[in-house]
């Protein structure tokens, strides 16, 4: 099984996970955004991206941050944080997910379209 989405594709974002297929988890190794693109939104919208196909295929997700202020920013999308390690993990939603199959061409942080990057 592999992730695609718009965003990655059309900004070249990268994202490193590995399957435990067995366990229904995916381990998000990280998501690297090409640095001219950084802080514009692009991360936070591959991120969503990348949930809702979690969700929709059912697969729980672990991660290890590398810095505190990152906690913050995967809690938004209902990571939570082990105060005993500096992994996090967030339970698949398998009721509610958005559907990755519709565009998503708008940043919504920025409001810009694509085409204007």
């Amino acid at each position: 099984m592999q992730f695609e989405c718009g965003t990655t594709k059309k900004f070249k974002v990268k994202l490193d996970y590995t399957f435990w297929e067995d366990e229904g988890l995916v381990w998000l190794n990280n998501i690297v955004v090409p640095a001219k693109l950084r802080n514009k939104g692009i991360g936070t919208n591959c991120m969503r991206e990348f949930i809702g196909w979690l969700d929709k295929n059912g697969y729980d997700c672990k991660l290890l941050y590398l810095k505190e202020n990152q906690v913050h920013w995967y809690e938004h999308f209902g990571f939570v944080n082990n105060p005993n390690s500096s992994e996090m993990f967030r339970k698949a939603n398998k009721t509610e997910y958005k559907d990755i199959n519709i565009p998503s061409n708008k940043i919504e942080s920025l409001d810009l379209m694509f085409e204007e990057i």
